[in-house]
This record gives structure tokens, C-alpha cells and sequence, in this order.
């Protein structure tokens, strides 16, 4: 089968794991098992020491160690099959508001457990972040109340696609849609509008909720006013549930 197909199985993917474990063991490599977060974790307390390479694909983890390392440690270098990155030189380069917000930023225009926004690309989301720091500071804190994030994440999409003349993505989709009508000759796609108000909501706590569990902060996501400790709590392996889900 093909390699896409095998890793599609999470028992064979931790299979393989444990055998790349054993082997590595084997010839004298130190070697700790972890988690995307636990990863970066991990990264940046070996950082206080000496140059840590972190090496990886995934875009959540580069977020992530631009989140969570510290200019003045060690070098932290990310090496993926096409590049080497320094995590600490890049994240020097930032401005404070991109570097307290990337996380919200990352996961508000879409990651591995929130969905795309249709047609907003990266570059547009982060190109707007003096804009959306209201927003990002409400989603940024373990205390915001799901009315807060719904309020913050209903902001954040009407800047996003340009809509702030707009009180409400309801009145700014139908704004839009007259527009699109009016000087479009083609059919006008529903999905190239802002998205419904009740659609952001949820969209919106996906969003906090991933991004406190990158801070640490795992929140039971079918309560999001609460804020407890991840390790103890007994619904600890529904991370990726949608808040408010029983599924």
C-alpha cells in the first residue's frame, strides 16, 4: 500500500513509532515520546542549555516554536526536507502583536482541527494584525467567556474580509452577496461569502480552544468557562471535539 494509505492507521503509525523507539534505544539515542505541544515544550527547556533542532513538517509546531521560544535562549532551529530555520532569528524579526497573537492567527485562517477560511489565505490574516489585536487578546486569555469569544471572533472575521462597515456578518454577508450579484455575469458561489454569524460562533470557539490548549491551558471544550488541569481531568481524549459536540 502506499505510505499515505499505511499512515492513515493509527495503529500501524504507532507501531512504527515503537519501532523506530527500540531501535534508536538500541544504539544509545535518548528518545521521549510526545506530543505536538509537549514537543515545543520540550524544545525550548533544552534550549536553556544549548542549540536544540526540532525536526518536523507540520506548520502547527512552527507556530508553535515562534509562540513559545525565548530570543535569548539557545538557538532553536526547525529542519524540515526542504530548509533549516532559526526560530529564534525569525522570531527577533517579528513585531510583539504578531508574536503574542500567532497562535490566534494560525488557527483563526486554519490548522489541523480548524477549518479554512475559503479563499483568505495566511498572508492576508497575519497582514491585518494590528487590526485583529482586540481580538487576539480576548482569545489569547484562559478566562474569556464564550460570549466574549463570540463577540471577539465576529470582529475578527468582518476585518478579515474586509466587511467593517458591517454590525454583523449576517448583514455583511447579504452586503456582499448584493454586491457580488450586481457586477458578477456568473453564478455567485455561497462559499466566497463572509460566513453566517451562528457559523462563526463555532468556528470561533474551535479557534480558543486550540489555542489555549497550545498555551497549555486544555480546556474541556463542551465547557469553555472553565479552565482545569488537562492531566487530571477525566475527558482528557476528546481534545479535538468541537465545543458542545457529544460526538
Amino acid at each position: 500500500m502506499t505510505k499515505k494509505a499505511f499512515l492513515a492507521n493509527q495503529a500501524n503509525k504507532q507501531a512504527l513509532i515503537d519501532l523506530l523507539v527500540q531501535r534508536m534505544v538500541e544504539v544509545g539515542i535518548s528518545v521521549q515520546q510526545a506530543e505536538a505541544n509537549a514537543i515545543c515544550r520540550l524544545a525550548c527547556l533544552s534550549a536553556k542549555d544549548r542549540e536544540t533542532a526540532v525536526i518536523a513538517e507540520d506548520s502547527d509546531i512552527f507556530q508553535l516554536l515562534t509562540y513559545h521560544v525565548k530570543p535569548r535562549s539557545s538557538n532553536v532551529y526547525m529542519v524540515t526536507s526542504k530548509q533549516t530555520m532559526c526560530i529564534n532569528t525569525l522570531k527577533l524579526g517579528l513585531t510583539p502583536s504578531i508574536s503574542s497573537a500567532i497562535l490566534f492567527l494560525h488557527a483563526m485562517s486554519g490548522c489541523d482541527t480548524t477549518s479554512r477560511l475559503f479563499g483568505v489565505g495566511k498572508v492576508t490574516v497575519l497582514a491585518k494584525h494590528a487590526a485583529l489585536q482586540k481580538s487576539a487578546d480576548v482569545f489569547m486569555l484562559p478566562t474569556s467567556s464564550k460570549k466574549d469569544i463570540e463577540t471577539a471572533g465576529e470582529e475578527a472575521l468582518l476585518v478579515i474580509y474586509g466587511c467593517t462597515s458591517s454590525v454583523t456578518l449576517d448583514a455583511a454577508r447579504v452586503t456582499k452577496f448584493l454586491q457580488k450579484v450586481a457586477t458578477s455575469t456568473q453564478y455567485v458561489s455561497p462559499e466566497k461569502l463572509p460566513p453566517t454569524s451562528d457559523a462563526a460562533a463555532f468556528h470561533s470557539y474551535r479557534t480558543y480552544h486550540q489555542a489555549q490548549a497550545w498555551r497549555g491551558n486544555d480546556i474541556p471544550p463542551h465547557e469553555l468557562d472553565v479552565v482545569t488541569s488537562w492531566s487530571s481531568h477525566p475527558c482528557k481524549n476528546v481534545q479535538t471535539r468541537c465545543p458542545g459536540s457529544s460526538a
